[in-house]
């Protein structure tokens, strides 16, 4: 029959994940109530949340391809578009579970079920993964501060310090360093 809607031939556990990704949607969506949520994609600017959605979508491309190269650094020849698949399938859980550890766990899994590979590779590349997120944020808001203090130049002096230090590698978490004492005192 020409034209018949057929379904695409899954395996049980995609028909699972599927469901189940439907099932959290609608919860969100339900718990958050319809009408607040199209009143505020009707309120938004279709320039902005369009720019956003291409920012949101280069950071995921761009985070898929930096584990893409942590596995390949550890030997493991994981293809970048399953890199991909499973750094999304990975932010997608964490937005539903708590903490930000399920989707970490589920992409070492899926390393290492496609790769028959131990699991301290994938973990390694996924833990290092997060360490550079990490040290981009606090980069990031270290400058963000030092611009913040600029107004107190011997605080920002040591808080452009403090950045390069991290960007070095070389921050050490010590209340009692020369470099952190003056913010933890203007902070505190």
């Amino acid at each position: 029959m020409a034209g018949k809607f057929k379904l695409p031939a899954l395996s049980p556990w995609a028909w699972v994940r599927l469901l189940l990704a439907a099932a959290m949607l609608y919860w969100v969506v339900e718990r958050s109530g319809r009408g607040r949520i199209l009143q505020a994609l009707a309120n938004a600017s279709p320039g902005w949340t369009l720019a956003a959605a291409l920012c949101f979508f280069l950071s995921i491309l761009a985070g898929a391809y930096q584990w893409h190269l942590l596995l390949k650094l550890q030997g493991i020849g994981y293809a970048y578009r399953a890199c991909f698949r499973s750094y999304y399938s990975g932010l997608f859980l964490n937005n539903f579970l708590p903490g930000t550890v399920g989707g970490d766990a589920l992409r070492v899994w899926d390393v290492h079920r496609s790769e028959a590979t131990g699991v301290g590779k994938a973990a390694a590349a996924t833990l290092l993964d997060r360490l550079l997120g990490f040290s981009a944020l606090a980069f990031l808001s270290l400058l963000a501060l030092a611009y913040e203090l600029d107004g107190q130049p011997a605080l920002a002096l040591e808080q452009w310090q403090l950045a390069e230090r991290v960007v070095r590698g070389k921050l050490a978490v010590n209340p009692s360093d020369r470099f952190l004492r003056p913010m933890l005192a203007v902070m505190l």
